[in-house]
């Protein structure tokens, strides 16, 4: 199996590459790094360029890539080092501010937020979406989030005109960049499409020292989907390891995955609801997973799950069908003040009184209610691969990894969510799914020049480091507690 990633095929000595890092975070680091070590191997002209400015916790999208500039050397030095070593550029785009930012008071609601349009870009949307999923919510005010509305505008403006700039300079004929939901990758991808340049996202691959690129989206199912059948029908797995893959969704079935497990807290097993009439059940999907991700060429189909789920409303009042919204449960450690502040936003406050509510916290079984449902209803979530494998009607109203629009599961929009229930065109069986679960054994290609566990290491050196006060306080820390864990 080749060792090359899809962009790495068409690479040439003369090939002008730019790999754009969006944000000062390790994976982010190890990525960009990874990239930049392969392609100077065949191309002389390759540019690394970080654009990503230091910023508190409050505005990273995952705190824990957050690393303190008080307790951490800074990476960028060594990055730049081992780089220029091999001939690649370094640059790291400073912040001018010289440009004029709109700013929140600027709008007069959301939705105008959301359509902003600056050079050709939506960076409205990239704005937005930044912010849903720093928040983990899509409840969005003026009031509230002018500060996150205003750091985001002012960030995202400065690196657009910054990249453009590099790029109109250096047109190169291939970017690179990761994971798109960042708004520095997403304007990078938006920049690359305008200036009708190949663009690549690279992220993880089946664990963090493989890697994989995407020539739209990181969140685009198609591209996963070739992937998916072409690995089934070029590489695929013998009988043996067949049956290994049933037993692996039989499993499935029996026991929810150990992720699954961290939101069952306070479930009663085998608890129901009662059942009167065709029960149709939407799974509300977390609001990190859920946040929207910035995808071009979407129209006609729902924008996000609240939209979905008014239709899906409209559709059973229609149907005479009964209609039942199961809250996504909390993990473990959720804040339960703040968790039901979103759900009243989010959901109670707009849905119609005929629907059955069940709430974060509630006893009931989620898969007792996936075995009882006449319907099983996801936006993206893995729940309707776990109402497949037990051989349930399943639908999806977003674009998930694992959707095969072979299956015709899936609903884009209104009027085809109502003809899919109408025609009960949605039945497929847990057979179905051996070649997803084929594929996430082992996808993407070998890191060759950087690892990730413990520590980040590019070229055999470790990256991030503490500062050597720290080092010594953590090592005096450790054996202060090694010495009284050991009087005990």
């Amino acid at each position: 199996m080749s060792n090359r990633l899809d962009f790495e095929k068409d690479l040439s000595t003369d090939s002008k590459v730019l790999i754009i890092n969006p944000l000062l975070s390790y994976w982010s680091y190890q990525l960009t790094c990874e990239i930049a070590l392969r392609v100077s191997k065949v191309s002389k002209n390759v540019k690394w360029i970080n654009i990503s400015k230091y910023e508190p916790r409050q505005y990273f999208i995952n705190k824990g890539d957050f690393n303190s500039r008080i307790i951490y050397q800074n990476p960028l030095k060594k990055i730049s080092r081992l780089l220029c070593q091999v001939g690649v550029e370094v640059e790291s785009l400073c912040d001018t501010k010289k440009n004029t930012v709109i700013t929140a008071s600027d709008f007069n609601t959301i939705d105008e937020l959301r359509e902003y349009r600056i050079a050709d870009i939506s960076l409205g949307a990239i704005v937005y979406s930044a912010i849903v999923s720093v928040k983990h919510s899509t409840a969005i005010s003026f009031d509230n989030d002018a500060d996150l509305i205003n750091h985001f505008l002012n960030s995202a403006t400065e690196m657009l005109y910054q990249l453009e700039a590099v790029i109109l300079r250096t047109s190169p004929n291939l970017i690179v960049t990761v994971n798109d939901r960042l708004p520095g990758s997403a304007i990078t991808v938006a920049l690359a499409r305008k200036w009708r340049i190949e663009v690549s996202v690279v992220y993880w691959g089946s664990n963090p020292n493989r890697i994989i690129d995407y020539s739209n989206s990181l969140y685009d199912s198609r591209q996963w989907q070739i992937r998916i059948k072409d690995n089934w029908n070029f590489n695929k797995p013998s009988e043996i390891e067949q049956q290994e893959l049933r037993k692996q969704i039989t499993d499935l079935i029996v026991s929810p995955s150990s992720d699954s497990q961290t939101f069952l807290h306070g479930q009663s097993k085998g608890k129901g609801i009662s059942k009167s009439n065709y029960i149709v059940v939407f799974y509300a999907q977390s609001e990190h997973e859920h946040s929207s991700t910035y995808l071009e060429g979407i129209e006609g189909r729902f924008m996000n799950q609240y939209e979905a789920f008014k239709s899906l409303e409209k559709v059973c009042d229609k149907l005479q069908f009964d209609l039942v919204l199961k809250l996504h449960p909390n993990r473990f450690d959720s804040t339960l003040t703040i968790d039901s502040e979103l759900e009243q936003k989010e959901w109670i406050d707009k849905i119609s009184t005929k629907t059955l509510v069940i709430e974060k916290n509630s006893d009931v079984d989620t898969y007792q209610l996936l075995n009882d449902a006449d319907l099983n209803v996801v936006w993206n979530s893995t729940v309707g691969i776990e109402s497949i494998a037990r051989s349930k009607p399943t639908l999806a109203l977003g674009n998930a990894h694992w959707l095969n629009m072979d299956w015709n599961i899936h609903a884009w929009n209104e009027p085809q969510l109502l003809r899919r229930i109408q025609n009960e065109s949605y039945a497929i069986g847990p057979e179905e799914l051996i070649p997803w679960f084929w594929y996430l054994k082992d996808y993407g290609v070998s890191c060759q020049f950087t690892s990730l566990g413990s520590e980040l290491k590019v070229s055999g050196e470790v990256i991030i480091k503490k500062r050597s006060v720290f080092r010594i306080f953590s090592f005096l820390k450790a054996r202060i507690e090694s010495f009284f864990g050991g009087t005990q």
